[in-house]
């Protein structure tokens, strides 16, 4: 019975966090910090990523990646791994590989 009392006082004083009640000013503070967060965001300002990195296939390779992002639809990135390399450019609402 004890139990009982219990589990139902439980429910009972959890039931507005059950009911998901929210709270415009933390959501709206979850959404700011999400677009902040975001490098690859449409309202971020343009940036220039560089990244030396390790990768292992059969032998471990040395590469680099360079990433240049103005927008969505703007953005230009470099890959170099020995004698592979590879360059991508979206210009436009389309997507055009170029292989080197």
């Amino acid at each position: 019975m004890k139990k009982l009392i219990l589990l139902t006082a439980l429910l009972v004083g959890s039931l507005p966090l059950l009911l998901g009640s929210t709270d415009p000013a933390a959501q709206q503070f979850l959404v700011t910090a999400a677009q902040q967060a975001s490098l690859f965001d449409d309202q971020a300002r343009p940036l220039q990523l560089d990244v030396d990195f390790l990768a292992q296939m059969n032998v471990p390779a040395q590469g680099h990646l360079t990433f240049k992002w103005e927008a969505t639809h703007r953005w230009w990135r470099r890959i170099v791994m020995g004698d592979f390399e590879q360059i991508d450019i979206r210009t436009s609402k389309g997507f055009t590989p170029a292989a080197i």
